[in-house]
C-alpha cells in the first residue's frame, strides 16, 4: 500500500494486509502511535484449507506452508504485533477486530 493509497481515505483508521515488513515499513513511515498492527494468525491445517478454498494447487499450497515454517513467519509477526488474534473462525475474529476498532476510536459502536 503506498503513501498515497493511505493518504486518500477520508476515515481515520486505514486497514492494510500485510507482511511482517510491510507492517515495519508502514509503521516507520507514520510513526509508531499512529499505526497499530494485528497479526491474524492461522495454524497450518487452516491454512491448507483456505489455500484449497481460493483454488491453489496442492503445490503452491505446500510451497506456502513450507515458507512459512522456514521462514518462521509467526514468530516475526508476533514479535511486531499490538495484537495476535487466532483466525481459525471468521466470525470471532471479525468481532475481535471490531473490538479493537471500538478501542481505538472510543466509540460504543463501529460497522467494519
Amino acid at each position: 500500500m503506498s503513501r498515497e493509497e493511505v493518504e486518500r481515505h477520508e476515515e481515520d483508521i486505514v486497514c492494510a494486509v500485510v507482511d511482517a515488513e510491510g507492517a515495519i515499513q508502514i509503521r516507520d513511515a507514520y510513526g509508531e502511535d499512529n499505526v497499530v498492527i494485528v497479526c491474524l494468525h492461522i495454524d497450518y491445517s487452516t491454512m491448507e484449507d483456505r489455500l484449497m478454498m481460493r483454488g491453489d494447487s496442492m503445490d503452491e499450497i505446500k510451497k506456502r506452508i513450507k515458507y512459512a515454517k522456514d521462514t518462521d513467519e509467526a514468530k516475526k509477526n508476533y514479535a511486531i504485533a499490538d495484537f495476535t488474534i487466532q483466525n481459525n473462525k471468521l466470525e470471532i475474529t471479525k468481532e475481535l477486530i471490531e473490538y479493537i476498532v471500538k478501542g481505538m476510536r472510543n466509540e460504543e459502536e463501529v460497522i467494519l
